[in-house]
């Protein structure tokens, strides 16, 4: 590596100090990770300043990767690769192109070439600026390729929105502290219809964060190329989606069947090498060549023509080169994930315009005036407008952080519900908002407060509330109930409620104008939330996603109850019913083996566990003097097994709670349903609510108890009520969906709802304003093996974001547009290319055509 002769832009402590932000020498851990991230501009420009002539030496002036041709030079294929990403975002002469995190301007220059459009190159550190700026008056490209400073994380703030036809990243957004934040400010600074192109830096989907090797691997690929925070591929395609963005093609270019792996260059095989030229390239990353190059550097530092540190950083580039062709043999690494976007041509009604617009104010002065803000019952405790890419902090016990994609006011609010109740929420009104009202559920018995969804929402565009459900604690600790009956008709009904009211005055007097419409999100108790709002406050929302809703909830905590005791909780070491944890896997199999088939594809999914007549005899022990081995079940054990898949019957035959999903015992939750303890949820709900005693024992637990405590329903929290006329008569519309393989709540318990309310109403369909999907292979909300992900919410959902493959957007379009949807595609998270599968509304099913599931009514 050659030496680094000037200063000019450099700061040597920056230099010095950059391998300070890797403080972990079991780089296992991440324990530094928020620090890089808090001052990533630091970090990228520390390793710029110390790195950039050791990259021209290695790699002249365009820093990436590509794929290789035989034959073809190392410099064509770089070429080649910006050629390829500006066809595929269809760039075209006299278009207006930004170019972020464009290094010394090397592809800047070579596209601006290719297509005759205008470039402006964007960078934050001023040493690569300098270079970039001479290289391009040296190729006379000056009228065509400009190069500004600028945060990549403030492009809006520099550029104005709505100011380019088209831009790229080669390898560069990596370096942002979230994919989001600078995603976000891109779509800001594209013209609606601009189209981005991207070749993101990725962990595959097979990385494993607790996998101490793989976690290793990305920490070496994070010290050895300037990077806060490696990020897996399905994160990159949620977050160009999250911020609003249209998904039109992705591909891991990595996964293509190349004979010459895009890490030839680092493996330093002159034996490799395609030309005569590349021999040298080949020579530099060989042993000898590093070898050389480093004690070069070291030198040069040594009498004052590098800038102290440069030594340091050529080890760090040594780290990576290791790093990287590691990631990549093992495939946990690509550096070519190739996704390109639309920025949607939106047309907004003047309401629905940034009240930034329509106020002449900026956001942040806008959202401190809700200081001011009196409100019933109402306490404001805090309010900030919050950057795009931010971590905030965050109250009470149930998490610490939080990310914030997309810029918002942020409001943090206390609702006095009685004397003795209060319920605190949050509000995250972004900066871009569509006139949209979105409410968010809880989970469990939790009072913890969903960032995860308020940040989905803000950066859909919707004004984005949820709160703690009444109390600060996780999913299942009863104990804020004990004695405290108003902070459980908080948790029952009312706390929706008032996040309902106060959330929708909070919005309306930031953004100065009416609410258009109001959507709530919220899946499991969420759920049971959804259906109760409609029920109780019909009024409160026009639109509800409820996600495999915890309704019933009386004999669904029974059940969980019954369902442990089947298997000797809460005294399992006597009992001979007990099944151990090692078993449950055997079980699955064996229900895989006998029903996997049945809908004409073999692929780890029963499309319809109700077809599946399971046999556990199947599973006996053909030596009777066989126990608890690990292959087969005794005669108790199958016994507590057919209990298990079958209704809950009471004393008089009535059926007390439907039967469980086969498949959901391949979860975890799911086993420690049978774990030997009841069931936490259920637990804490019978000892602190039903029976108010912290110490109560499930050993007195039976039918008859089962039964005599179903009466007992504080707050009407059973929810199992069909009465949703009024909510029907004002246009209110409900979807409504169920993993087929839930381990928690049995998703035989959403048609049960179903057919309730169709009852109740008379009517044999309610298409008109309930849907309901049932979705093979997935398990409570979210996960499993199934195509489980269509935009149910903020986790790694939908791959495309639209209202065909969003169920929050399709919603959207029912509400808004009378818009139905017919059916529900779902995406495999992770799959490359993207797997695909249309789920059915009921009462239609999934039905194998031969080729692809089909939706079809079947008697």
């Amino acid at each position: 590596m050659s030496p680094v002769t000037t200063k000019d832009g450099r700061v040597d402590s920056r230099i010095q100090n950059y391998r300070g932000f890797w403080e972990e020498k079991d780089l296992t851990k991440d324990a530094s990770a928020n620090t890089r991230m808090e001052n990533y501009t630091e970090v990228i420009n520390g390793y710029y300043d110390g790195a950039t002539e050791l990259y021209e030496w290695g790699w002249a002036h365009s820093f990436h990767f590509s794929r290789f041709y035989k034959g073809e030079s190392f410099y064509q294929s770089i070429a080649r690769h910006e050629h390829y990403l500006a066809a595929q975002m269809n760039i075209k002469p006299g278009m207006r192109v930004l170019d972020v995190g464009c290094g010394v301007g090397g592809p800047a220059r070579e596209i601006a070439q290719f297509t005759d459009a205008s470039i402006v190159g964007v960078n934050n550190n001023d040493f690569q600026l300098g270079r970039a700026q001479k290289y391009t008056v040296r190729a006379g490209l000056q009228d065509r390729v400009k190069f500004v400073k600028c945060d990549f994380m403030k492009l809006a703030e520099k550029f104005g929105e709505n100011s380019f036809d088209a831009v790229y990243a080669i390898e560069a957004t990596v370096h942002a502290p979230t994919f989001e934040g600078v995603y976000s400010e891109i779509k800001r600074v594209l013209k609606p219809g601009g189209v981005f192109g991207v070749y993101e830096w990725c962990m595959t989907d097979d990385w494993d964060a607790f996998n101490p090797e793989h976690k290793a691997i990305a920490h070496r690929i994070e010290l050895g190329n300037g990077i806060p925070q490696m990020r897996k591929i399905s994160d990159a395609l949620q977050a160009v989606q999250n911020v609003g963005f249209e998904l039109l093609h992705h591909e891991d270019l990595a996964e293509r069947d190349d004979k010459i792996r895009w890490y030839y260059p680092l493996l330093g095989d002159i034996t490799m090498a395609q030309t005569w030229s590349d021999l040298w390239v080949c020579f530099r990353t060989s042993k000898l060549g590093i070898l050389f190059s480093t004690a070069f550097v070291w030198l040069m530092e040594m009498v004052g023509i590098a800038p102290k540190g440069t030594h340091g950083i050529a080890l760090a580039l040594i780290i990576a080169l290791e790093s990287l062709v590691e990631g990549g043999q093992k495939k946990l690494f690509t550096p070519m994930l190739l996704m390109i976007a639309r920025k949607p041509e939106q047309k907004l009604e003047p309401e629905q315009f940034l009240f930034i617009a329509l106020a002449g104010l900026t956001a942040s002065q806008k959202c401190n005036d809700l200081r001011g803000l009196h409100l019933e019952n109402t306490t404001i405790l805090d309010v900030n407008h919050v950057p795009a890419g931010s971590n905030v902090t965050t109250p009470g016990s149930c998490q610490s952080s939080a990310v914030v994609s997309s810029a918002i006011c942020r409001v943090q609010a206390v609702i006095a519900t009685t004397s003795t109740s209060a319920v605190h929420f949050e509000a995250w009104l972004p900066d871009e908002w569509f006139g949209r009202f979105l409410g968010l559920g809880n989970g469990g018995l939790g009072g913890c407060i969903d960032y995860q969804n308020l940040d989905y929402g803000s950066t859909l565009h919707f004004a984005s509330v949820g709160s703690d459900n009444g109390h600060d604690g996780g999913a299942s600790d009863g104990t804020p109930f004990l004695n405290h009956p108003e902070v459980l008709n908080d948790f029952a009904f009312r706390a929706i409620h008032v996040e309902a009211v106060i959330g929708k005055q909070i919005v309306e007097a930031y953004y100065d104008t009416s609410i258009s419409k109001s959507y709530f999100l919220g899946c499991s108790t969420g759920g049971r939330q959804a259906m109760q709002s409609a029920l109780k406050f019909p009024e409160d929302f026009d639109g509800l996603v409820a996600g495999s809703p915890a309704t019933g909830w009386n004999h669904l905590a029974g059940a969980q109850v019954r369902l442990g005791q089947y298997v000797g909780a809460p005294n399992p070491d006597s009992s001979p019913s007990f099944i151990p944890a090692e078993l449950w896997p055997v079980i699955s199999q064996e229900i895989l083996n006998q029903c996997d088939d049945l809908d004409g594809v073999e692929d780890g999914i029963i499309t319809d566990p109700d077809q599946c007549n399971f046999r556990p005899e199947s599973l006996l022990c053909t030596n009777s003097s066989s126990t608890n081995t690990s292959s087969c079940l005794t005669a108790p054990q199958v016994e507590a097994l057919r209990k298990i898949y079958r209704p809950v019957f009471g004393t008089q035959g009535e059926m007390l709670y439907t039967k469980y999903d086969l498949r959901g015992e391949s979860d975890g939750n799911f086993v420690n349903m049978f774990s030997g303890e009841i069931f936490s949820i259920a637990a804490g709900w019978y000892q602190n609510v039903i029976f108010k005693d912290p110490n109560y024992s499930f050993e007195n637990f039976n039918l008859s108890v089962f039964e005599s405590t179903d009466a007992i329903n504080p707050g009407d929290i059973n929810t199992w009520d069909g009465h949703m006329e009024t909510f029907r008569a004002r246009g209110g519309k409900i979807l409504t969906y169920h993993g087929r393989q839930d381990q928690l709540i049995s998703s035989d318990n959403s048609l049960q709802f179903y057919n309730l309310v169709s009852s109740t109403l008379s009517l044999p369909s309610l298409d008109d304003f309930l849907r309901l999907f049932l979705i093979p292979g997935m398990e409570h909300c979210s996960g499993g093996p199934g195509a489980w992900a269509f935009g149910q919410a903020g986790i790694v959902s939908n791959v495309v974001n639209a209202s065909t493959h969003n169920i929050l957007l399709a919603l959207v379009d029912w509400v808004e547009d009378e818009k139905a949807p017919p059916d529900m595609i779902g995406s495999v998270p992770g799959s490359t290319p993207n797997i695909e599968r249309t789920h059915c509304r009921y009462p239609q099913r999934s039905v194998f055509s031969g080729s692809s599931f089909v939706c079809d009514v079947v008697n």
